[in-house]
């Protein structure tokens, strides 16, 4: 009789424990799908911003490890002739203290360089925060067997 006068009023039937867990289900299943989009969403603006972080560190790379390699051996030989020339060093003494002195300035760049492109996958942090979080709630949901829109 209670049934019958909620449907004459209007209000709704009651639900068996199938259809309201099934619900339930798809509710929670509708919302994980949602947060895997956004996810998805946010990976790849990270994505994004990370190579247009990483581009100029990485043409810095190319463009002074061709610089060192087009210009070292020039270079070398005339800064060893100098230093011949004006001290009393061999030729032999003057090529090594200038070739020495040259690989550690190509390698200083080389390592502020490196520093720099790794720093710039550090964007992925976001991400990453943001996937443990979502988890956090998936597992929250599933366990206490309720939605939290």
């Amino acid at each position: 009789m209670v049934d019958f006068e909620a449907q004459v009023n209007g209000s709704h039937k009651r639900q068996n424990p199938v259809s309201a867990f099934a619900s339930q289900a798809a509710n929670i299943a509708g919302d994980m799908l949602e947060l895997a989009e956004l996810q998805a969403k946010l990976v790849k603006a990270d994505a994004s911003k990370t190579i247009q972080r990483a581009i100029p560190a990485l043409v810095v790379v190319v463009l002074s490890g061709c610089g060192v390699i087009a210009c070292l051996p020039v270079l070398v030989f005339g800064l060893a002739a100098l230093l011949d020339a004006q001290t009393q060093l061999n030729a032999w003494q003057s090529q090594l203290i200038v070739a020495g002195v040259g690989t550690l300035s190509a390698a200083t760049c080389v390592v502020f360089a490196s520093r720099r492109l790794l720093n710039s996958f550090g964007q992925f942090k976001r991400s990453t925060d943001e996937l443990a979080n979502n988890f956090a709630w998936a597992k929250c949901v599933v366990r206490s067997g309720r939605s939290t829109s």
